[in-house]
């Protein structure tokens, strides 16, 4: 059997935004392959390390029906895990509407997702990423 390898970069320079463009990339990416190869969603893997695994976590947990198992590394799993702690959420309109922002983000509020797919995170001690809720750097989703 053939193996066939789509590897988008997102349209910004280091592919950050898996929340928009370098998601719609991704996306575009994997229908052109399926259009051009014979593809199996049960034999489709989505791989990738540090932001590029937050691209994994982020699609893998919002599409789970399109790839049959996922494998972030060294990843980080939403802007809180990354940046030290989620923000305090006030009360007023304007916090509210921040969190909702930042919600698209939170690849952990989507974990469920992936309770009938393999989804495996691996996390090298040398890397600052961790996976997310203070799970152990090897875990699979229950």
């Amino acid at each position: 059997d053939w193996a066939h390898v789509v590897a988008p970069t997102g349209r910004r320079p280091h592919g950050f935004d898996w929340e928009d463009w370098s998601r719609v990339d991704a996306l575009e990416a994997l229908a052109d392959a399926q259009r051009h190869y014979a593809t199996d969603t049960r034999r489709t893997l989505l791989v990738g390390p540090g932001m590029g695994g937050h691209g994994v976590w982020h699609l893998g947990t919002l599409y789970p029906h399109a790839f049959h198992a996922v494998a972030p590394v060294a990843a980080w799993a939403s802007y809180w895990s990354y940046g030290g702690g989620i923000p305090a959420a006030g009360e007023g309109d304007i916090e509210q509407m921040l969190m909702r922002a930042y919600a698209p983000s939170d690849t952990i509020k989507h974990l469920g997702n992936r309770r009938q797919r393999p989804a495996r995170a691996d996390c090298p001690s040398s890397f600052h990423a961790r996976p997310p809720g203070g799970l152990p750097s090897e875990f699979r989703v229950p």
